[in-house]
């Protein structure tokens, strides 16, 4: 509803009410800025569920501007694992190779011991 159709509907309502003429004016104003915060409330609803429903269209830039986003957030994120440190992976291999070499090399023989009493 635009500000005059809602000041001329509030206008009729309240004109057959009993009151003086400042508590009108104020029970007025105050109805009016209750309307408009259902209204931007509502606004803000019907733009989410268009949006959620799928009818809201997205410019090309906004979307591309939007991915690019996510893109280099997930980038950031995600890059530690996608890098490959040579100096790790030499470690883990020399690591991995004289692992293998022990275990090759002979069998070990665990004593355990049983306390005497």
């Amino acid at each position: 509803m635009t500000e005059d159709r809602l000041t001329a509907a509030l206008r009729d309502e309240v004109k057959h009410i009993g009151f003086p003429e400042g508590r009108k004016q104020l029970l007025v104003a105050e109805l009016k800025k209750a309307m408009r915060r259902r209204t931007v409330a509502h606004r803000f609803a019907s733009r989410l569920r268009d949006f959620w429903n799928g009818t809201t269209e997205v410019r090309l830039p906004t979307a591309v501007a939007a991915m690019l986003l996510v893109g280099l957030g997930l980038w950031n994120s995600m890059s530690p694992l996608l890098v490959i440190d040579v100096n790790a992976a030499s470690l883990l291999l020399q690591t991995a190779t004289e692992e293998t070499s022990a275990v090759t090399q002979g069998v070990s023989v665990i004593r355990t011991c049983t306390p005497t009493g």
